[in-house]
């Protein structure tokens, strides 16, 4: 089976062409064209578009031999010898040998001229490109087989002909040395990535995403301030100030599980159930990510949250004067209400340095609760009249000032009365959830094992949950 290649050159932004459609700018160096010979090597048929082919023809041209470096003729030469199709329906007939014209585009036609080549397959063109490649995803990702004889081809060595069980013993037989582990763990990885990304995190809404370098006790510095400038006389002399500092640790730890590809899986051709484990499996670790900051956040007594380095727990009613006082929790209990959020932005904005000195005025910005009381929060945040009030003239003054975001995780505690505050982690991050190198997408390897006849990925995700600054949040017991 030949495969499909397509290759260009790009800017560093991602453009091949500029902003009039010409892409003449990118004129390869030594180097790259070098790199562009290699590429052409192996190909025995190029596809092309008309606008490509008409670029494309000038190595067909006596400039292209006599005025060229070494490097261009060689690449002419390996072109000349290639067959060459060009689909258009505007161009009225080809310049160059061995080519042919084609009007319509068909997918088959790629299938079938892929499973026939002996020599690779080089296609011009993004737009040419994506049809294509589309037209090889209905061969090439659908069948363990298709994988398996890609991966063999690369080395040389053919399957047709023989039967699903022999491809999967063949398979297994070469162990690591063939590229197939790589191939499906580039499949596996590409689908639990995709549904990674596409769960409905909501902790990065009210949490920071940060990074760590390694393993290790980081500590993260909370917001101080230093003395307010003093008044100073004619001649007089400047004084020393201070600046008194909190500190809390965030560590990464690794987390990951394991899914297997058996022989069975292969003869069978179930590629389908390897991706929707793959699929569950990037579910899996991103709820891991978003259970753990939400398990941190109601984690200690009567799920007002860790401990800070201070001695308090996260969330306390203790003024701010007393050791370990945060005075961010309103323990009675209050529904979400215009007068109820008004006392919590309150408490955020008086919130002092570590020095009880200067008041850091802190907006909140996130609204969090749990599903059970997401929509009250959302009537209380968008209703222009205050929706306590009988008197409809008067005005919501918090109406669309705060982001609601809930989640099902708080309706676990406390009945899901629970209702939080929080400052935009952009600005001030009450919590933080560290990523080893600032990662944040899981990693995927394979292995085979010869044992027992199967393939193991192991998919893993390094990262921890962090207190950032009690300052920024704020907990009402709700009712």
């Amino acid at each position: 089976m030949a495969l499909l290649n397509y290759s260009a050159f790009a800017s560093l932004d991602g453009y091949i062409a500029d902003e009039q459609g010409d892409f003449s700018w990118a004129m390869p160096s030594p180097e790259a064209h070098t790199l562009a010979n290699e590429l052409m090597e192996p190909i025995g048929t190029c596809i092309y578009g008309r606008r490509m082919y008409e670029m494309m023809t000038y190595w067909d041209t006596p400039e292209a031999i006599d005025e060229g470096s070494g490097i261009e003729y060689d690449f002419a030469m390996t072109w000349r010898a290639a067959d060459k199709i060009v689909y258009s329906r505007t161009l009225a007939e080809v310049s160059t040998a061995r080519t042919r014209l084609e009007r319509e585009f068909r997918p088959d036609d790629i299938r079938k001229l892929k499973a026939e080549s002996t020599g690779d397959i080089e296609i011009g063109g993004p737009t040419l490109a994506a049809a294509a490649l589309h037209a090889q995803k209905g061969a090439l990702g659908t069948s363990y087989a298709d994988i398996a004889a890609a991966a063999f081809a690369q080395r040389g060595i053919s399957v047709r002909g023989l039967s699903r069980n022999q491809i999967a013993s063949k398979v297994f037989a070469a162990q690591t040395t063939s590229d197939f582990p790589n191939l499906l763990s580039s499949v596996a990885g590409k689908v639990l990535r995709s549904a990674y990304g596409n769960f409905p995190n909501t902790w990065n809404k009210w949490a920071a995403a940060g990074s760590v370098s390694d393993f290790k006790i980081h500590p993260r510095l909370q917001l101080g301030s230093f003395n307010g400038l003093d008044t100073i006389a004619e001649g007089g002399e400047y004084t020393y100030g201070s600046l008194k500092e909190d500190y809390e640790n965030a560590q990464a730890v690794t987390k990951g599980k394991a899914i297997a590809l058996t022989r069975q899986m292969i003869v069978n051709d179930d590629i389908g159930a390897f991706n929707r484990r793959a699929a569950l499996m990037g579910r899996a670790a991103a709820r891991s990510v978003n259970v753990d900051a939400y398990t941190f956040l109601t984690s200690g007594s009567s799920a007002h949250g860790p401990t800070s380095a201070d001695g308090g727990q996260y969330f306390n009613a203790t003024a701010v004067t007393t050791a370990g006082g945060h005075a961010n929790l309103t323990s009675s209990g209050t529904a979400i209400s215009v007068a109820s959020l008004g006392v919590g932005r309150a408490a955020m904005r008086k919130q002092k340095d570590k020095g009880v000195r200067e008041t850091l005025n802190i907006e909140p910005a996130i609204l969090l609760t749990s599903v059970a009381k997401e929509d009250l929060a959302r009537q209380v945040i968008t209703s222009e009249a205050d929706p306590a009030s009988s008197n409809s003239g008067v005005t919501n003054i918090y109406r669309n000032r705060f982001e609601v975001v809930s989640d099902p995780v708080i309706d676990g505690v406390n009945s899901g009365l629970s209702w939080y505050l929080f400052a935009n982690p952009a600005d001030v991050a009450g919590f933080e959830v560290v990523f080893l190198d600032g990662i944040q997408e899981p990693f995927v390897d394979e292995t085979v094992d010869f044992d027992t006849d199967a393939m193991k990925f192991k998919v893993r995700l390094d990262y921890g949950v962090a207190i950032g600054d009690w300052r920024a949040g704020y907990k009402n017991v709700g009712a």
